[in-house]
């Protein structure tokens, strides 16, 4: 039995390709007018290569860290470097995150500090505390950082009670060449930095401390 060419199964029409919603990306000037217009002067937002992200609350682990570190710094940077803690800072056209930590090139008077917007220039290194973020602080906001020219970036890795250091910005924006983990016991010097040296231990405090 043959079957009559009009009767031949075709093969179901083609459908439609639909384009999906288009998604708007803010700069860096749209994003801080969206957030005086619209947000709660307390609203924990990021601004991360033209998209708005809100922040993960922190726990007692992240806090815990907090607190440790804050007194490194200002301990081991005083007269010598500015610490920036949990504020935006531009990096470029499209990123304006809030990392827990900026430490600034130099100290700043009180009237460069008020009429000078923080940048990625004037930052020697960028610190995140990380626990349930830690993904995305390693893929998303590392190349992030190194694009704009950070030349250290560090993960405070708290579930891990490690800080992991990152260094040398490749020239293909997609992170740091060097990644350098360092774990309890162990100490870490910010590069340009020779007489700071951050112990993980002061970090993340005495092992079952």
């Amino acid at each position: 039995m043959t079957v009559s060419p009009t009767l031949r199964p075709t093969a179901p029409p083609a459908r439609p390709r639909l384009r999906g919603p288009a998604r708007l990306r803010f700069d860096v000037d749209m994003f801080t007018r969206f957030c005086k217009a619209e947000l709660p002067p307390d609203a924990r937002v990021e601004l991360i290569d033209g998209e708005i992200y809100t922040m993960s609350p922190t726990g007692d682990g992240h806090n815990a860290a907090t607190v440790l570190i804050l007194r490194a710094l200002f301990e081991q940077f005083s007269g010598t470097a500015d610490i920036l803690p949990s504020s935006s800072v531009r990096m470029g056209n499209w990123s304006m995150p809030m990392p827990d930590f900026a430490v600034l090139k130099r100290t700043y008077t009180a009237a460069e500090l008020r009429e000078h917007s923080i940048t990625a220039a004037d930052c020697a290194l960028v610190i995140e505390i990380s626990h349930s973020t830690l993904r995305f602080d390693r893929r998303v906001k590392a190349p992030m950082y190194a694009r704009a020219g950070v030349p250290e970036y560090w993960v405070v890795a708290v579930a891990e009670s490690m800080i992991e250091v990152h260094r040398e910005p490749r020239a293909d924006g997609k992170g740091y060449a060097s990644v350098v983990r360092y774990g309890r016991g162990e100490a870490v010097v910010p590069a340009g930095f020779g007489n700071v040296r951050i112990g993980v231990d002061e970090v993340f405090g005495p092992t079952g401390g």
